[in-house]
């Protein structure tokens, strides 16, 4: 993907049109245009301006340009949040400027991840990946097994135990709302 390809799709993203990009930068209409279309090539001083207007950084336009995917090794995995005893840990994956959000939560038996007042803006998808878990979203209980998914709407109180023998592994996508 070319860097005009990839600057008229951020734009877009913000809802902006070239004329408020243009505004916002101090280029000229025709000069944004023709950047999209990859008939001028911007400097580095007339990409740092439209960056700064689409709240991004120059690097964004570079990493993975011939790419349409981006690899998430295991090995890449964040350690965002344990419980005092160990009995669950939160792995995130880092996908800085996107909507989706992907993490995994092991749970061992006996343990819990969340509480009744756990809730947040965001949308949700859990996909069980091993074990079987007592899930409460709002004011429904359900039991989940591996291959099991549920959906969680935003402001939805939820949590989740392993009440099994075995470790419960969870594979989470988050779709952030304020990205």
């Amino acid at each position: 993907m070319q860097i005009g390809e990839r600057m008229k799709l951020l734009r877009l993203s913000k809802n902006m049109t070239i004329k408020k990009l243009a505004a916002k930068t101090g280029l000229s209409v025709g000069f944004i245009s023709n950047v999209e279309r990859d008939v001028n090539s911007p400097t580095i001083s007339s990409l740092q301006k439209i960056c700064r207007a689409l709240d991004t950084d120059i690097g964004d336009f570079f990493t993975n340009i011939n790419n349409s995917g981006i690899v998430l090794r295991r090995q890449h995995r964040q350690l965002l949040q344990t419980d005092t005893q160990g009995k669950f840990k939160v792995e995130i994956f880092s996908l800085p400027h996107k909507k989706l959000q992907p993490s995994c939560i092991d749970i061992l038996p006996g343990g819990q991840y969340g509480d009744p007042t756990m809730c947040h803006e965001d949308e949700e998808i859990c996909l069980i990946l091993e074990g079987k878990v007592r899930f409460m979203a709002g004011d429904k209980e359900y039991v989940l097994e591996e291959g099991d998914c549920i959906y969680i709407e935003p402001l939805a109180p939820h949590w989740l135990r392993n009440e099994g023998q075995t470790m419960v592994r969870t594979f989470w996508v988050t779709l952030n709302s304020g990205v």
